[in-house]
């Protein structure tokens, strides 16, 4: 049966006639990244700032600590009115949090740099270029024979079918 229409999609799914295109892969990997980031500059802002402990009734408003960055004190009538909080410092795993789901990205697409023209790190050694390369060639393949069947499929059954109503024997065709 030849339908009035062609279809081409980046990823079958059960369930979903349009499919699952690259940037859907790695939704849930943004999402995190994004998480991750956001508690990290939170992080860092409370660590310069500083976390304060202020006692219930002490008479401390929060325009008091807004100023103690400008006055650099707040007056106080016992020293427990007033406690800065201890903050941790972040995790060094969590600066290395990019560069993994940049890592799982790039897996999960095959947008590898060898392939996509980026910067290979001088550090990669020749194997981990070798197996890249492969592996990009090999999802850009299927990628490139998906569209190359598409347009196959869309030239002969409904381009050509077209253009053979309108052209007459004798018609220059170029």
């Amino acid at each position: 049966v030849i339908k009035p229409y062609e279809e081409l999609r980046d990823a079958k799914i059960t369930g979903r006639w349009y499919g699952l295109g690259k940037i859907e892969r790695i939704l849930a990997l943004i999402t995190y990244l994004n998480t991750t980031v956001n508690i990290r500059i939170n992080r860092n802002y409370m660590a310069q700032l500083g976390l304060f402990k202020v006692r219930k009734g002490s008479g401390i408003t929060p325009q008091m600590l807004a100023k103690l960055p400008v006055n650099g004190a707040v007056e106080v009538t016992s020293p427990d009115d007033l406690t800065q909080m201890p903050i941790a410092d972040v995790g060094q795993s969590s600066y290395t949090d990019e560069e993994v789901i940049k890592d799982w990205a790039t897996a999960v697409t095959s947008a590898y740099p060898i392939a996509s023209g980026g910067d290979v790190p001088a550090s990669q050694t020749a194997t981990t270029s070798a197996i890249q390369n492969t592996n990009a060639k090999t999802a850009f393949m299927l990628s490139k024979e998906a569209k190359g069947f598409f347009l196959t499929r869309w030239i002969d059954r409904h381009a050509l079918p077209v253009i053979a109503k309108t052209v007459k024997k004798e018609d220059l065709i170029r």
